[in-house]
């Protein structure tokens, strides 16, 4: 029997290996199977789906493309260890054999020890046998996985990706999409907000046979907090398809992830109120990089002429009320408080583009060198119709 897997690395050290079951998207969108936080990656990028036997990587319209050998293509079929790179992340795709009685987790830590850029990720170099008895030990005593049944957690692991990450690297940061569970199998990470001097506050420590991210899988909000791990850690992503399912079908399930969110919600308001913190935005803010074309409106129209300036410039984050770009060729001085302005906004993929007036309310100096501003702009007047477009964008469609 041939299993086929995507290994592949989205930061300096953090690293995945994902099993290939059925039709699989790649993307920065949270409703892809494989999500990736990375400008360079479209919100739907590319799938790969198996076609008369053999695994198929296809674009989706995507801005970079698929890349091979240097080469941009539309299709392409898959051999063992061929790799290909959407932007800035390369894929590898790797077949192995396994006999029909090896179980799916013994396979899957196996190609993850199997596979040399990985071996740092794990520490000691340990045998498949080692490591696959101390994860099934750690999902056993997950609180979570205690209400599923061995069907239901043989589902969940056969879709899951393992993740590798150094000591502080960031796993999760605060305004990120995505509605993935995570799984802690070995390692510890730290939850924590920033107040507004910068300063870590913590929330949490989560260590081995713990979870996190269920408050953004229920409600389709961005995430609330930072994560980040305090130690060589190794992590079980579930996905949001697979998990959306298993709650529908497991209210035993659904009932532990929601006990959870409430306490880990009355954390953070108990947190934010020792502080004195309060939130500074009624809306939540998305990090996401999005093409913005920017036109100044005159703040006064000669009748025998008709001055406005324009910039295309990227996002830096976006809102429900507003946006903040990042303005190249351009001085601070240039944009005044109340200027009126006329946005498009591509917000890519099947969200489309929209277009709505807007009103500077502050703008700084980004980067001297570059004559490059940071202009943040609330939204005025917006249509109902690009209003939803950016709603969709922003919270995603909500689970409960």
């Amino acid at each position: 029997m041939t299993n086929c897997y995507l290994a592949f690395q989205t930061g300096f050290m953090k690293k995945a290996v994902y099993r290939l079951l059925e039709s699989t998207t790649i993307g920065r969108g949270s409703d892809n199977t494989i999500t990736i936080q990375v400008p360079s990656v479209s919100r739907n990028h590319a799938k790969v789906t198996l076609q008369g036997g053999t695994w198929i990587v296809e674009d989706l319209k995507s801005k970079n493309g698929i890349m091979i050998n240097g080469k941009r293509v539309d299709k392409h079929a898959l051999k063992s260890n061929d790799t290909f790179k959407l932007g800035e992340i390369e894929f590898c795709f790797i077949e192995n054999e396994i006999p029909e009685d090896n179980d799916q987790l013994a396979d899957t830590v196996e190609v993850l020890i199997a596979s040399a850029a990985y071996l740092d990720i794990l520490g000691e170099k340990k045998s498949a046998e080692f490591w696959t008895e101390r994860l099934r030990d750690v999902i056993s005593a997950t609180p979570f996985f205690s209400s599923l049944d061995p069907m239901e957690r043989n589902k969940l692991t056969d879709t899951a990706t393992l993740h590798g990450f150094e000591a502080g690297e960031m796993i999760i940061r605060k305004g990120d999409p995505g509605r993935s569970i995570y799984v802690v199998l070995s390692g510890r990470v730290k939850v924590f907000l920033r107040d507004h001097n910068d300063c870590e506050l913590e929330i949490d420590i989560i260590s081995e046979s713990e979870f996190f991210g269920e408050m953004s899988f229920l409600t389709g909000k961005p995430r609330l907090v930072d994560v980040r791990a305090t130690e060589t850690t190794m992590l079980m992503e579930l996905n949001y398809p697979s998990m959306r399912k298993l709650v529908k079908e497991n209210s035993a399930a659904k009932k532990t992830l929601l006990v959870y969110y409430y306490d880990r919600l009355k954390r953070i308001k108990a947190k934010r109120y020792e502080i004195g913190m309060e939130e500074r935005r009624s809306h939540p803010r998305v990090n996401v990089q999005l093409s913005v074309l920017v036109v100044m409106l005159p703040k006064t129209t000669p009748t025998d002429q008709v001055i406005s300036r324009s910039w295309n410039s990227d996002s830096v984050d976006i809102s429900k009320n507003g946006i903040l770009v990042k303005i190249s060729n351009s001085e601070p001085e240039e944009f005044q408080l109340n200027d009126q302005v006329l946005l498009e906004i591509d917000l890519e993929a099947d969200f489309g583009k929209i277009r709505t007036a807007g009103i500077v309310r502050r703008a700084v100096l980004y980067e001297s060198e570059k004559r490059t501003t940071l202009v943040g702009i609330k939204f005025i007047g917006m249509a109902d119709t690009d209003s939803s477009k950016l709603n969709n964008l922003i919270y995603g469609k909500t689970l409960i």
